[in-house]
């Protein structure tokens, strides 16, 4: 389980990205939907490759949020579960839990002048995703910075829009936890509901 504290400068994001900028950003340059439109669809059928990311790197000097992570968080073929249940190729595989927020819980700072901490409230998020594996979420990470599964390096300056969110989101916190199995925790009970 991956938990961080992330700042969101939405001042930055709506004022220097249009409505088409924001979706392209989010999900990938090519990607257009109309104005107004709050949901966009992301199931397995509209995963991105690493070719695809490429390719729009190359085109538009960008890749999206979603088309970034896609390659490193969706299944890549098939599978079917112990319980015969079949997860087809694209399924996502992290348990994301993230919320929005405006509290500023970690404004407490030794050097506040330095990492600029403040105690007022702040637009971020608080990121929970469950991963198979810590190296799973590492590659995930990787993807963002433009550094995909098969080992394509997009060459992309830090915070670089063309990076998509990470032009806009400062990370003050991250930690990592080692979450057993449910037969090994402390209260195993939901089998006994079945």
């Amino acid at each position: 389980m991956h938990v961080s504290h992330i700042f969101e400068d939405l001042e930055g994001w709506y004022i220097n990205f249009d409505h088409a900028q924001r979706v392209s950003t989010t999900f990938r340059p090519t990607v257009s939907v109309p104005s107004g439109t709050l949901t966009v669809r992301q199931g397995p059928g509209d995963v991105a490759t690493e070719r695809q990311n490429e390719r729009d790197y190359r085109r538009y000097r960008a890749i999206g949020h979603s088309a970034s992570i896609q390659t490193s968080s969706r299944l890549a073929a098939d599978v079917t579960g112990m319980d015969g249940t079949l997860y087809r190729k694209g399924t996502a595989i992290p348990h994301r839990a993230d919320f929005n927020t405006l509290d500023n819980p970690f404004f407490w700072s030794a050097r506040p002048d330095v990492d600029g901490m403040s105690s007022q409230p702040a637009a971020g998020l608080h990121f929970v995703v469950f991963n198979p594996t810590s190296d799973d979420f590492h590659r995930n990470r990787l993807a963002m910075d433009g550094v995909l599964p098969d080992g394509t390096k997009l060459p992309f300056d830090p915070k670089d829009r063309g990076q998509g969110f990470n032009s806009v989101l400062t990370t003050t916190h991250r930690q990592n936890f080692l979450v057993p199995p449910r037969r090994h925790r402390a209260f195993p009970l939901a089998e006994l509901l079945a």
